[in-house]
């Protein structure tokens, strides 16, 4: 996700890059969750609750909705208040060559807490299936897969 602040904007508000910082690392936080009242229970405990949790922040409009400051008015400054919010590469200096030949370079990193077999295998259907709209002279690689360790474990693991 990019910020591009606004100095303007900044300055008018009174804010600086590094509170930007700190709001955008607080609450872009993946929070554990769980139960209140689950077991083990103390006696006559009637009721357990199931905690559900913000994960991390996926969107523009997300991102936006980070609060800066809460005036005493009531009134709040989020990012999107001091900044244009867009998604964008994590780098723009990588060129793409397969074979020493031009191709498009995508690449796709595990969130948090997510299953990296599952993920992978998710993103290899959904290339399957992208594929079929594809021009007929155009393929696609998966010239790297960090899963294939994982899967070579359990192989071994289970042949045992």
């Amino acid at each position: 996700m990019r910020l591009w602040v606004k100095p303007d904007q900044l300055a008018k508000l009174n804010i600086t890059v590094p509170e930007i910082i700190n709001a955008v690392q607080n609450q872009n936080t993946v929070n554990p969750a769980g139960t209140i009242g689950g077991e083990p229970v103390p006696a006559g405990q009637s009721f357990t609750y199931a905690v559900r949790a913000q994960g991390r922040l996926q969107s523009t409009e997300e991102f936006g909705n980070i609060v800066l400051r809460a005036n005493p008015d009531g009134s709040v400054v989020r990012v999107a208040d001091v900044a244009r919010i867009e998604l964008g590469a994590q780098t723009y200096s990588q060129q793409g060559r397969l074979n020493g030949k031009p191709a498009a370079l995508v690449a796709l990193y595990q969130m948090p807490g997510a299953n990296a077999l599952d993920a992978a295998d998710g993103a290899k259907a959904l290339m399957a299936k992208i594929k079929e709209s594809f021009p007929p002279d155009l393929e696609y690689v998966i010239a790297l897969d960090t899963t294939l360790s994982v899967t070579e474990g359990i192989r071994r693991s289970s042949t045992r």
